[in-house]
């Protein structure tokens, strides 16, 4: 994969708007220029959570997270930099170009553009809705609705449809032109086979798989017949990746706020039947067991999610299956559950039987996750003999590993010592002698970089504070600092670095929001604090801030001549100094006299 080129990541930052964004996923309310909501990152009570349209950025005073648009969704979505690009990008209809081997690339010209491929499955969504309703031969599937006790409310909000028998109506109602056929076999409608273009749902009841905005972006496709496979499923795709989506999931959204529960099911017709009970925020993976990008999306939206499955061995097995990905969830403040159906049941079956009330009993009684992890240790090692507890802790230790919350940690260490009764720093040097070594997600670990990079900054609180005075107007003030940039750059300090690389930055790129000038700065070293700087205000007017940042750059002039000269002069001691450095020393002695009759106004006596 290529490394996305700057200059589309700034076009993209220019394009996005942070307000249009991050309220998707947190309401934000106007308060004078700015937005306020309470912080999606951490849990409290005030708002302290605040968009700057002007600046492109985020910023929230009681947790310190940070950044412009890519960054939070990058926090919010668990995503990677790359990942983070492309679901930012399409949300604005932009292919990302890619650069392999100093070449710019593109998708093939002529290949389907993002916003097309929505449109085109958005009709292909209306042609099978129409279908159910007019086509003379969807009277199996309108009574396979009827029978499961489906109603025409239901159907409705769901958007299920009808795939005609046949080979070419789909292709042939919507694949009319070259580019239209192009989209519909780039999108998995229809199938190419040497030639030969043939739909690939025929003859099935459809189930539009919507993302959270509500666009159509697959669809799933069930027989009624013996034919196999009994489910079809869109190929991954420009629009569709099946372990990042979840059925039901903006269908439920309101019922999802409501119950702040989610209840997670095996296929489409659990959800739909559960939805005709009353039980309407569940939802369902496609195709495939629940992914951690699945279940860390879930858990952004409620603060509860419980499994469903069935109660035999296979469904056991499912559940343990399920732990592994939970695990680096649990805790948090979020609940993690298990509920485990009677032998012979389904969701439908059984909340038709119980009905709903029933039902959410059920789910009131599920099994907590870390309980659950608990009996399967216990049900795998014999208790009575010292070897089979020392096997549980053995056994416990890839699961331990496993849990990033450290309450977590702590519970599931009391409850084995409650088990093996070893004492509980006994059963955590036992649980980490089983740990695998590496441990950690990509998200902890950028984390952990940016966490140093503002350590980094603390220890360097001038320079700290001219990069501050940056960010708050970086138009006005970058060829400020670019003046004295050869006397900074005597210095071989990284944060000397990092405040002339943002400010080549801002004259490289004219107009640059701090949301953009924040990306700019990724690759440099300790760039990753400018994010959480960026959200802080200077404490002077906007009038006096040239001035102020005179006063810093007065000092780091200085810091920066004399450490020169102390090197100059330790060469000089050891008579190894030529005679370009002796130029070079009466030229620094001269700006240093000359910066000590400056009265330029002084930020303070710390370090650079």
């Amino acid at each position: 994969m290529g490394r996305i080129p700057q200059s589309f990541i700034d076009e993209l930052l220019a394009r996005a708007d942070i307000v249009e964004v991050i309220d998707e996923y947190v309401p934000l309310k106007k308060q004078g220029a700015n937005y306020k909501a309470r912080c999606p990152f951490h849990e409290e009570r005030t708002a302290s959570f605040n968009v700057n349209p002007d600046r492109q950025i985020f910023h929230c005073f009681g947790c310190g997270a940070g950044g412009n648009a890519l960054g939070f969704l990058m926090e919010y979505e668990h995503l990677r930099f790359p990942e983070a690009v492309r679901e930012l990008a399409g949300r604005y209809g932009l292919e990302v170009p890619e650069e392999a081997g100093g070449e710019r690339q593109t998708r093939p010209a002529g290949g389907p553009d993002p916003a097309f491929l929505a449109d085109l499955n958005e009709k292909a969504a209306r042609y099978y809705e129409y279908q159910i309703r007019h086509n003379d031969q969807a009277g199996d599937v309108q009574d396979y609705l009827r029978n499961r006790g489906i109603s025409g409310e239901i159907a409705a909000r769901f958007r299920l449809g009808y795939a005609p028998p046949g080979w070419r109506n789909l292709a042939g109602a919507l694949g009319r032109d070259g580019q239209s056929r192009e989209a519909l076999e780039a999108l998995g409608l229809v199938v190419n086979r040497n030639g030969s273009v043939y739909d690939r749902f025929r003859g099935r009841l459809m189930f539009p798989i919507r993302d959270r905005r509500g666009r159509v972006i697959a669809f799933g496709g069930r027989v009624l017949g013996d034919d196999e496979p009994k489910y079809l499923n869109s190929p991954e795709g420009p629009l569709f990746q099946k372990g990042r989506e979840l059925y039901g999931l903006h269908e439920g959204r309101q019922a999802l706020r409501r119950e702040q529960r989610a209840l997670v099911v095996e296929g489409y017709m659990d959800v739909i039947a559960l939805a005709q009970a009353g039980v309407d925020h569940a939802v369902a993976p496609l195709g495939t067991a629940l992914t951690g990008d699945q279940l860390r999306l879930l858990l952004r939206t409620v603060p509860e999610v419980v499994f469903c499955f069935d109660g035999d061995d296979a469904g056991r097995e499912a559940a343990w299956r399920a732990v592994e990905t939970a695990l680096p969830e649990a805790g948090k403040g979020r609940l993690v559950r298990f509920l485990f159906l009677p032998e012979g049941e389904d969701p439908d079956t059984l909340v038709r039987r119980e009905g709903a009330e029933a039902f959410r009993a059920r789910m009131d009684a599920a099994v907590p996750l870390l309980e659950f992890l608990i009996q399967g240790l216990k049900s795998r090692v014999d208790l009575d003999y010292p070897e089979g507890r020392d096997r549980l802790l053995e056994l416990a230790g890839p699961f331990y590993a496993r849990l990033e919350d450290e309450k977590a940690r702590g519970l599931l260490v009391q409850r084995l010592d409650g088990i093996v009764k070893l004492g509980q720093k006994q059963v955590v040097r036992y649980l980490q002698r089983s740990t695998p070594r590496n441990r950690g997600s990509n998200q902890a670990e950028a984390a952990e970089t940016e966490q140093r990079s503002l350590e980094f900054l603390r220890r360097q609180p001038v320079t700290r504070r001219a990069l501050l005075l940056l960010l708050s107007d970086p138009q006005e003030l970058a060829e400020d600092i670019l003046a004295v940039a050869d006397n900074l750059a005597r210095h071989r300090s990284t944060g000397i670095r990092l405040l002339l690389s943002a400010a080549e930055a801002v004259r490289a790129n004219p107009g640059i929001s701090v949301g953009a000038l924040i990306e700019h700065m990724r690759q440099v070293p300790y760039g990753e604090a400018l994010g959480q700087l960026a959200g802080e205000e200077p404490d002077v007017p906007a009038e006096g801030r040239r001035m102020e940042l005179k006063g810093c750059l007065h000092k780091l002039q200085a810091h920066a001549i004399q450490a020169r000269l102390d090197a100059l002069e330790e060469e000089a001691r050891s008579g190894s100094l030529a005679a370009e450095q002796w130029q070079e020393f009466t030229e620094l002695k001269r700006q240093k006299q000359a910066l000590e009759r400056v009265n330029a106004p002084q930020p303070g006596s710390a370090t650079p």
